[in-house]
């Protein structure tokens, strides 16, 4: 019987692994630390639109399987983000409506990222929008200090969508 939000698949010798975790909106609560989380074979992590919170998430320690990360909604969430260490396949980020606060190295961002949203965060300061990843289809940083410039001819090519206002 399969649980509600929870993907799984078989492990030769080892019974299930989890390889998904789909929570959006279930109305969960309480103090999110994901580092327990690291061992896990995980592809997809959504946990958002909930009411978690974290004065200084850890988000250095996310499983490397994973592809998708999806906290946003989860406004008492906060701490700094170093993209240099976030899971090298990951290809969905979704931070927006937080509360993350920090510089922004985008150029540090997973090579393949296709979707970024760290919109209304208090990420603040200079930055650049040189070294985006060459696969990023849609970015929305708004409501957030940022400042820096834009060169058209320097964005990814399949970007359908940027928010910086």
């Amino acid at each position: 019987v399969p649980w509600v939000g929870i993907s799984c698949r078989s492990a030769a010798g080892r019974g299930i692994d989890v390889t998904g975790l789909n929570l959006s909106g279930k109305g969960c609560s309480g103090r999110l630390d994901l580092t327990v989380l690291s061992p896990l074979p995980l592809s997809v992590l959504d946990l958002s639109l909930n009411d978690f919170y974290s004065p200084d998430l850890d988000l250095s320690r996310l499983p490397l399987s994973l592809t998708t990360l999806a906290l946003g909604g989860n406004e008492q969430l906060a701490g700094t983000i170093n993209t240099a260490l976030l899971p090298s396949g990951l290809e969905v980020l979704d931070l927006g409506r937080c509360k993350f606060y920090s510089a922004l190295n985008l150029s540090s961002l997973p090579a393949g990222l296709r979707t970024l949203n760290l919109a209304s965060n208090f990420f603040s300061g200079h930055t650049d929008l040189f070294g985006l990843p060459l696969e990023l289809q849609w970015m929305d940083l708004s409501d957030n200090d940022l400042e820096g410039t834009v060169s058209l001819s320097t964005l990814p090519a399949p970007l359908r969508h940027a928010d910086l206002s």
